[in-house]
């Protein structure tokens, strides 16, 4: 019996659905290697029975690997070795730690950004990446925009621009709605608003409406194919102050110690449509969240301390989530108090007496 690899491969998968390797050999072992992008992450002697090995759960492997690495897509390839003449296979594989039942990963690829947020309400001071497999050279972009002009007129327009991709891979698109705010208004000789827009590359399309509202809250996470997103929660977050310590006795006297001071932050959302209730789901499970506004310069890692995420599938509801969440850092953070222009120059009113 020659040595083979008889599990019978796809070319590209999501790493949740990579299947366990059978291999047949007529030896007492063989070394199994498994690469990612020609880096070995593993090595094992395996032992046969009745002349079968089967590799189980290698899918595990490469996602921690997928992770550690931040990759989204790359390429795999296995080897099997019984000192003879070794055999190898080589896949493709998607990160994904959901299932995915919607579109095989080969087409996923080639068709859309990595994302399933197709639409989204997002704010106007928050870019928005977009993440896509590209292959190598330019691509046409098409920008569709719907805005307001100051009379209230609502007017669209289009535009074509290109990117240029100087070597086939992912690639990291960041989208900015006041960009294009500001871009129509110089070119119109005006100020207007921009209400809503789609960004699109080939076959890739993302569609984007602006929501004005002064208590916003965004944050960055990196979805369930390790790609950044970006979400705003269009809503008042909650400041609570928690305070954790240990009491002693000392000398009659009633002690505190190892005293610790958190702040945490909560935030539930407006009503949400059933796709946008879904999409959630990966920012509650993302491994890497950051707040997207910038403190000192960077944008500081959350955690999700809590949250209540209930959706319902019944036509015409509506859905809402409540969370809760928290800077990595343990140290407070000051509020900005800095006085803004103009603060003792609003007229006296006896409301405050």
């Amino acid at each position: 019996m020659a040595l083979s690899i008889t599990t019978e491969l796809q070319s590209t998968y999501y790493t949740c659905d990579i299947p366990n390797i059978g291999i047949d050999t007529d030896r007492a072992s063989l070394v199994f290697t498994l690469k990612v992008k020609s880096k070995q992450i593993f090595k094992s002697t395996y032992y046969a029975s009745n002349g079968k090995v089967t590799v189980r759960d290698i899918l595990s492997i490469i996602e921690a690997y997928f992770i550690q690495q931040g990759y989204s897509y790359q390429t795999v390839n296995i080897t099997a070795d019984d000192g003879d003449e070794p055999v190898t296979a080589t896949f493709h594989a998607v990160y994904c730690h959901f299932h995915c039942i919607s579109k095989p990963a080969e087409e996923f690829v080639e068709e859309n950004f990595f994302t399933t947020a197709t639409s989204r309400v997002v704010s106007l001071n928050c870019p928005q990446p977009l993440a896509g497999y590209f292959s190598k050279g330019r691509h046409s972009v098409r920008v569709s925009a719907m805005y307001q002009l100051p009379d209230g007129t609502t007017k669209s327009t289009g535009y074509t621009e290109s990117i240029n991709v100087p070597l086939a891979g992912m690639k990291t698109i960041t989208v900015n709605p006041a960009t294009i705010e500001e871009e129509l208004s110089d070119a119109l000789h005006m100020d207007v608003k921009l209400l809503q827009f789609s960004y699109e590359i080939e076959s890739r399309r993302c569609h984007f409406f602006i929501q004005r509202t002064p208590s916003t809250r965004s944050f960055y996470f990196w979805n369930a194919f390790n790609c950044k997103e970006a979400v705003t929660f269009f809503s008042e977050t909650v400041t609570e102050l928690e305070t954790d310590f240990s009491e002693a006795v000392i000398e009659h006297q009633l002690a505190y110690y190892d005293v610790e001071h958190t702040h945490t932050y909560q935030t539930q959302t407006g009503d949400l449509l059933l796709m946008q209730a879904r999409w959630l789901e990966q920012f509650f499970t993302s491994p890497k969240i950051q707040l997207a506004q910038k403190i000192n310069g960077t944008n500081p890692l959350v955690l999700i301390a809590d949250y209540e995420h209930q959706i319902t599938d019944a036509p015409g509801s509506n859905n809402q989530v409540n969370f809760k969440w928290k800077f990595a850092d343990k140290r407070l953070t000051l509020n900005d108090f800095s006085l803004d222009d103009g603060i003792f120059t609003e007229p006296y009113s006896e409301e405050y007496v």
